[in-house]
């Protein structure tokens, strides 16, 4: 499971038998995701696995960790809040994974119903992201229209029907 706070980033696995009875492997990519998370906890360095940092924690406490995540919720904008700086890596990252889960929303759902247009991408520079479907952008409104494509569909008598901007 992918964990996104504003606190940080996470996995969380099942850990292997061997390990213990009901443990979880809580793992990062940031160290202090994971000490932020579950302060105490014995951190395990692994530099040649895909999550570098690891914890091995009891399955109640990480409920307890989502429970209380869920219950600090006090934004209506998760990446801004998790990363408020436009300019960081972290804001970056978490644009990246938006970009990514828009584009499955609108390219991959079989059966979507007419009118879904593609997201727009957004523009990754080297000092921030520019997210075109906000009003705060910094990009002009004509440039964000353009951005939207007309959607364009046949009826049954095969006369092209298109939705202007």
């Amino acid at each position: 499971m992918w964990i996104f706070t504003k606190t940080g980033f996470l996995s969380v696995i099942e850990a292997a038998p061997e390990h213990g009875e009901d443990l979880m492997v809580v793992r990062a990519r940031v160290r202090s995701d994971l000490a932020k998370a579950f302060p105490g906890k014995r951190i395990f360095v692994k530099s040649e696995r895909d999550y570098r940092f690891r914890a091995f924690v009891p399955r109640s406490e990480v409920k307890q960790y989502v429970w209380e995540a869920v219950d600090a919720i006090d934004y209506t904008n998760f990446k801004d809040a998790a990363a408020p700086n436009p300019a960081s890596p972290r804001h970056r990252a978490y644009m990246q994974v938006w970009q990514a889960m828009a584009d499955l929303q609108n390219h991959s759902a079989p059966g979507r119903p007419w009118g879904m247009a593609p997201a727009p991408r957004a523009k990754l520079t080297d000092d921030h992201v520019v997210d075109p479907w906000r009003r705060d952008s910094p990009l002009p409104i004509e440039e964000r229209r353009a951005k939207r494509k007309p959607l364009r569909k046949r009826n049954k008598g095969k006369k092209l029907l298109t939705r202007g901007r």
